[in-house]
């Protein structure tokens, strides 16, 4: 028999776990690629009254995230050596920045694929898994990844966003910077593909999860560039809220620039794509979807 202090011990242990586990189905993990629009999707989730953006919470530059709490353990811990409870962290991270919320808040929560992949990866029957995504998997916590189909934008995207050092801009608050961008036709190939082969990975990493949506960030717009309305008919779903709270203008300005404005190099760009399409490394879109 368990004595009333062990006893006493399962019942903080079992409240724990509900807590979380009712944490876990008031939260959306938005997974993709830098670049890719999850910043501009959760920005305008974020317009719903009971939804609230934490952001890239693991991001080390977070103020509350993840890496301030796994400090925060290093230093208690020190004595013992490096902590190893990431999963932990990461979880009572989240309960942390949620406790002083009532039940009706839901949280958005922006993992970028490097910081997932920061996570490690297990091995099992031969195949890499990532350990955080098993872990929301398991939870049956909600996902969604963003793809961004067209690699070529994406690339040009990050180059100028190191460029100009204006990784976000709200709507409305005027133009982004122009500049132009080197793209080196030797290395594109490679580099498209890597960036297709990230997506096919976190694809196989989540297919099991049963709380998953995809979407494609091209398809996420109508031609005046709002949000088209199924998005936020489908993660108010997920989230059981009422998906006439939200905004469908995006609180973010997105790239319009034309690619053969912001390209330098543009005519080689464009003649090194046309050699891959033939090829077959790539999709015919890459040459079709160019200015």
């Amino acid at each position: 028999m368990l004595s009333e202090a062990g006893n006493r011990i399962q019942r903080r242990a079992a409240e724990r776990v509900t807590g979380l586990e009712d944490l876990l189905k008031r939260c959306v993990f938005l997974i993709g690629r830098q670049r890719s629009g999850t910043t501009v999707l959760r920005r305008s989730l974020a317009s719903h009254p009971q939804v609230h953006d934490l952001g890239e919470i693991m991001h080390p530059a977070h103020q509350n995230g993840f890496y301030s709490q796994l400090c925060k353990r290093l230093n208690q811990d020190l004595p013992q050596g490096a902590h190893n409870k990431w999963l932990q962290i990461l979880t009572e991270t989240l309960q942390q920045v949620s406790k002083n919320d009532p039940p009706s808040q839901r949280y958005i929560i922006d993992l970028k694929y490097n910081m997932t992949l920061s996570f490690g990866t297990t091995f099992k029957g031969g195949r890499p898994e990532n350990a955080l995504l098993q872990h929301l998997a398991a939870k049956n916590a909600r996902v969604i990844q963003i793809i961004r189909r067209n690699k070529l934008k994406l690339l040009v995207s990050e180059r100028v966003a190191l460029k100009t050092n204006q990784w976000e801009l709200s709507a409305g608050a005027g133009e982004k910077k122009k500049v132009e961008v080197f793209i080196s036709p030797v290395t594109l190939g490679l580099k498209l593909q890597q960036e297709m082969a990230q997506d096919t990975y976190f694809l196989e990493q989540t297919q099991t999860m049963k709380n998953k949506l995809t979407l494609v960030y091209e398809d996420m717009f109508t031609e005046d560039g709002s949000f088209r309305p199924r998005i936020f008919t489908d993660i108010s779903k997920m989230l059981r809220i009422d998906s006439k709270g939200f905004d469908l203008q995006p609180q973010l300005s997105k790239q319009r620039d034309k690619m053969s404005e912001t390209i330098s190099n543009f005519p080689q760009v464009r003649g090194a794509l046309q050699t891959l399409v033939k090829e077959g490394e790539i999709p015919a879109y890459y040459v079709d979807s160019l200015d």
